[in-house]
């Protein structure tokens, strides 16, 4: 008997390792697969997020033109961890690849953030495999990777810092610390609901006497960035929040809101499959606790880290009820709770049961969910790439560092800033920039030596709006002129009989100055 026992328990390890790794390879393959089969995914501000990438890698570089016209602010506004990554990775690859890649690694904190805090509360880490989908949520698509990818930071902090509370080790302490830090310099304002996270756990801990010291020095390094932060922010991130008000009207939008109106409606359908298959788990999994709850109850440590988590869902619950939709340039600040709020929900599962064969069966549910809504991610990012092969053609023909004014006539949201792709692979100047409205680290010169392009017309608001354009007042600055439009707009430049096109090709107008005015 005592050897069938050793062998079951041989197989039963074995499996359960086997099963850990089909679901890493499977949120592995989720996540990199739209982006390895394109050249550029179809994400709204992933364009700009590589020019600045570039910006960061070139800034010394003359012959890229940054030097020229940026100086940079990495405490005043700090999203900084995607670019440094990128800038690293540039070294040896193209500012376009180096870009997914660091978008990717940041996309991959979602399910291991989701991983680490279910390990930190006792949990099985295969449910992160629920959290996979969030890589292709409505944040994601608009280019907002680092709020995105902070969340899954905020959970790997709370994960960690409640192993650390249970079992003190200088390791994990110093572990929690980094992840804060790193949550600061990726997505500023996730870093203090995190360490809020982080202290309501230290609250419901049972060791706070002998805790309280390590856990204050894993936090300090991150508050005093923030206080650094505060007094050098610009002035974009100095709003006036106003009078704060309940808005229990978007109780009943928390789906849309977190799926965002850039998604199909098969990418909803799938969204919406994927909610009923999480909650079945869930529902299951609580069916077989409470069917146990006499053998195996839950220990003190597990109720705890449960309220912990009850409690950071309600103060992010309570962000998204009470924020402004816009918070100075920071826009959807409220609707990023409702991602905050159903990615941490996903932890309130019970553990999943002992049993092999029924973790299997939810590993293979979530991971079929998952999977088939990479597979509509994939069939939105391809067409998209291929409408692009006629961008990459006519971009050959610009210069290194040029003056780029580029206008886009296109009701594709993801079309609006594709032509920032050019400074991140040529450098030079370009008519729109985060850094006209204050929401880069990088900041336009102000000495008497910068070479500055002109304020973009109607500020954020240009990136929509090109017929803002002014040609007497904008064009003179500029010597190459990239126009996104289904149509011929060569009466923008009429009165300019310098500028002459250059190509045509797909949707997209190159033009040229042939002298200075």
């Amino acid at each position: 008997m005592k050897l069938f026992d050793e062998l079951a328990n041989i197989v039963k390890r074995r499996g359960d390792t086997a099963l850990h790794v089909v679901a890493f390879v499977g949120a592995f393959v989720a996540l990199v697969a739209p982006f390895a089969l394109v050249t550029y995914p179809q994400m709204v501000d992933l364009p700009m997020h590589a020019a600045q990438t570039s910006a960061l890698r070139h800034l010394s570089d003359p012959s890229y033109a940054f030097d020229q016209q940026f100086e940079l602010h990495p405490l005043g506004y700090p999203y900084m961890s995607s670019y440094a990554l990128g800038a690293v990775l540039m070294s040896f690859m193209s500012a376009i690849a180096a870009t997914k890649i660091a978008n990717v690694v940041l996309l991959a904190f979602v399910p291991a953030g989701l991983a680490t805090l279910a390990w930190g509360m006792r949990r099985s880490p295969l449910i992160a495999l629920a959290a996979v989908p969030f890589a292709f949520s409505g944040m994601a698509l608009w280019g907002t990777v680092s709020s995105l990818s902070a969340i899954g930071m905020m959970a790997m902090a709370l994960g960690l810092t409640l192993r650390a509370l249970e079992r003190p080790s200088p390791r994990l302490f110093v572990a929690t610390g980094a992840v804060l830090a790193l949550t600061f310099f990726t997505q500023v304002f996730r870093a203090p609901i995190a360490i809020a996270s982080v202290a309501i756990a230290w609250a419901f801990s049972d060791k706070r006497r002998e805790t309280v010291r390590p856990l204050l020095l894993a936090c300090l390094p991150t508050v005093a960035l923030l206080v650094a932060f505060l007094a050098l922010r610009p002035a974009g991130l100095r709003p006036d929040i106003g009078p704060i008000t309940l808005r229990t009207d978007r109780l009943s939008l928390v789906f849309d809101t977190v799926v965002s109106e850039l998604m199909s409606k098969p990418e909803r359908a799938a969204a919406r499959r994927h909610v009923a298959v999480v909650v079945a788990i869930g529902f299951a999994t609580f069916g077989i606790a409470w069917a146990r709850r006499a053998t195996q109850p839950a220990s003190s440590f597990e109720r705890r880290a449960h309220w912990t988590l009850v409690c950071t869902i309600a103060l992010c619950c309570l962000g998204y009820l009470f924020l402004p939709d816009r918070l100075g340039i920071y826009f959807g600040a409220a609707a990023r709770e409702a991602t905050s709020v159903t990615y941490l929900a996903i932890a309130l599962i019970p553990n999943l049961p002992r049993e092999l064969s029924l973790r299997a069966a939810a590993v293979a549910a979530m991971l079929w969910s998952a999977l088939s809504i990479t597979d509509l991610a994939i069939l939105r990012f391809v067409p998209f790439d291929t409408r692009l092969e006629a961008f990459t053609s006519i971009s050959e023909q610009i210069p290194k560092a040029p003056k780029l004014c580029y206008l886009v006539y296109d009701e594709e949201y993801a079309m609006t800033l594709v032509p920032a792709y050019v400074q991140a692979e040529k450098g030079g100047f370009l008519s729109y920039h985060f850094a006209s409205i204050g929401a880069s680290p990088f900041a336009y010169r102000t000495d008497e030596a910068a070479v500055v392009p002109p304020p973009a017309p109607g500020a954020e608001r240009f990136q929509w709006r090109p017929e803002l354009f002014d040609l007497a007042e904008q064009g003179p600055f500029f010597d190459w002129f990239l126009v996104v439009s289904n149509v011929d707009r060569s009466l923008i430049f009429v009165a300019d009989p310098t500028i002459r096109l250059v190509d045509h090709r797909g949707d997209f107008w190159l033009y040229t100055r042939t002298t200075k005015p």
